[in-house]
């Protein structure tokens, strides 16, 4: 998710958990990260795609390039597979 902060929920969790245990560090990203997730949930709504407008949902999803989704994220997995496994010399 992101968010506009000047410090990430990682670097206050670092702050935080400094002057107790380390499990801490974990929990309040958690409850960082869920305070943003719901604030998004309850004060963002973008208005509808000018594209969209005036089509019920049987259009929209028949509108979709689903297999040139699956191709473009099967071959960026293929290529990150091969970064990971490329190994060194």
């Amino acid at each position: 998710m992101v968010h506009s902060q000047s410090l990430s929920s990682d670097d206050l969790a670092q702050l935080y958990s400094a002057a107790s245990t380390w499990r801490w560090g974990a929990w309040i990203s958690v409850i960082i990260n869920g305070g943003t997730f719901g604030m998004l949930l309850l004060f963002y709504w973008p208005p509808p795609r000018v594209n969209s407008v005036g089509l019920t949902r049987r259009e929209i999803l028949q509108r979709i390039d689903y297999m040139g989704g699956i191709l473009s994220i099967s071959g960026f997995a293929l290529f990150l597979l091969g970064l990971q496994w490329g190994g060194y010399q």
